[in-house]
């Protein structure tokens, strides 16, 4: 399984200059994955009875789940698209560096590209920001990262996304941001 990471919108150029880190923007699912072993099903959190992580541990991204927290996995600086299988999840209590805030699922035709898949995917994920962050995306002191399926997961019938936010600023995220008008 291959995912991708790219940087949404105008926000997006400053991030990826010098960044150590994995800022998401676009995650595509691969084979090849930032962490060593990465299943992409696994989950070594701790999680309460809501399904909420109460203790950190590494997540593949097939498990991320809704309102999950995590940090960046280190890049190469100014990557624009980066294969991930795993993250190191945290509770969003804990100061982090992104919220999945969105699952959706692309529909049933064939491969239209990189590009057009990142496309209908941050089309959906701005779609649904305002509802989740309180205001408006030009509003915000988020941005929008993605997680959607390579051609090598379109073609094994993997449509599934994510959205994510992170701080514009690349400033750590304490708590959800989940109505919160930041």
């Amino acid at each position: 399984m291959r995912f991708d990471l790219a940087w949404s919108g105008e926000r997006a150029e400053g991030m990826a200059l010098g960044v150590g880190s994995l800022v998401v923007a676009m995650l595509t699912l691969s084979g090849c994955g930032l962490l060593s072993g990465g299943d992409t099903q696994a989950d070594e959190t701790s999680r309460d009875e809501t399904g909420q992580i109460v203790d950190a541990g590494e997540v593949g991204v097939n498990a991320l789940k809704l309102g999950d927290c995590f940090n960046d996995n280190p890049v190469d600086p100014g990557a624009e698209v980066v294969d991930v299988l795993t993250v190191q999840a945290v509770p969003c209590s804990e100061p982090h560096d992104n919220e999945v805030y969105y699952l959706g699922a692309l529909p049933e035709t064939s491969y239209p590209g990189e590009e057009l898949v990142d496309e209908l995917v941050l089309d959906q994920c701005l779609t649904v920001f305002e509802a989740f962050a309180g205001v408006s995306y030009e509003e915000s002191r988020l941005d929008i990262g993605r997680i959607f399926p390579s051609e090598a997961n379109w073609a094994d019938e993997d449509r599934g996304y994510i959205c994510l936010v992170y701080d514009v600023d690349l400033q750590k995220l304490e708590g959800s941001m989940r109505g919160r008008g930041y």
